[in-house]
Parts: C-alpha cells; structure tokens; sequence
C-alpha cells in the first residue's frame, strides 16, 4: 500500500516545480531566490501556495499541514473562491456541522471540474493524504497564479534549469 500511495504522489506533485509551472515564482517571499524556492519539497512548495492564496484572499489563517489545519473545510473553501474567481462561493461556511460543510466546499470544487479524490468524511478525519491529493489536484486544475510574461518566464526557466544541473 506505501507504494501505491508513493507512486500516485508522485504523479500528482510532478507538476509542483518552476520548469512546468513558472508562475510559482509568484510564491517566493522577499529577499529569497530562486534556488531557495527550488530546494522546498513539492508538499512545501504546495502549502506555500495554498497560504499564498489565503493571503491574498485576506484569511487571517494559514495552513502548516495537510490534516488538521484543513478539517474544519475553511481554509479549502477561501482558497476555491481565490483561485476560481467568481466560480466558487463562499456558501460553505454558512454551515456547522463540519461534515456538512465539507460535502459543500466538495461541492463548490466540483464547480471547478475538480475531481474530489476525498469525501467529507475523509476532510473531517482529517486524513494527510487524501487532503494532500486533493489540494494538489486543486492545483493541478486550477493554480491561480498570475502568468508571466514573457521575459519573466523565459529567465525563470532558465534560471531553475541552471539550478537543477
């Protein structure tokens, strides 16, 4: 079972770098280059992008991990109104029951043709994998990352492919 889950997390974490993703250059901090970026795991790399959106979405939260920083389905349903721009609501939070507002916010990504890969309960349960999927299917689907232009991208890459020689 450990590795199945290692490979299906390599396939969904293969696109969480700056040579397919340059945008991601978005989420460096001040002061920090490139190769410091490069040396985050892809999971870093993801959390850093989830709380890059809750930041600019205006959430005073943040999260650290996949488990129990996500159960409560708040943090997933400020992120899905980020990155979808009017697609998605904020409807969710309106609710409770935290099983209940997790079949919403499932419901909200499905507005983005995001496969769950997760069910309510498991968001609840706060299981790290299935939640670290799911988000990174969100990214995967829909990054919400402003596009470079063209000089930016063309020196990103080739400053990340210097990096990885």
């Amino acid at each position: 079972m450990g590795i199945l889950w290692q490979i299906i997390k390599m396939g969904l974490l293969d696109d969480i770098n700056l040579e397919r993703c340059p945008e991601l250059y978005r989420l460096l901090h001040e002061g920090e280059t490139i190769e410091q970026l490069l040396a985050l795991k892809p999971e870093e790399i993801l959390l850093r992008w989830f709380n890059f959106h809750l930041e600019a979405a205006g959430s005073a939260r943040r999260v650290h991990n996949f488990s129990g920083d996500v159960n409560d389905s708040e943090c997933y349903t400020v992120l899905l109104g980020q990155i979808s721009k009017g697609t998605c609501t904020q409807d969710p939070m309106s609710e409770a029951d935290l099983e209940a507002r997790a079949a919403k916010m499932l419901a909200e990504a499905d507005k983005i043709g995001c496969n769950k890969l997760i069910t309510a309960g498991q968001v609840t349960a706060g299981n790290p994998r299935l939640n670290l999927a799911f988000t990174a299917n969100l990214f995967n689907t829909c990054p919400g990352l402003e596009p470079l232009v063209e000089e930016e991208k063309a020196a990103v890459v080739e400053q990340a492919a210097l990096l990885e020689v």
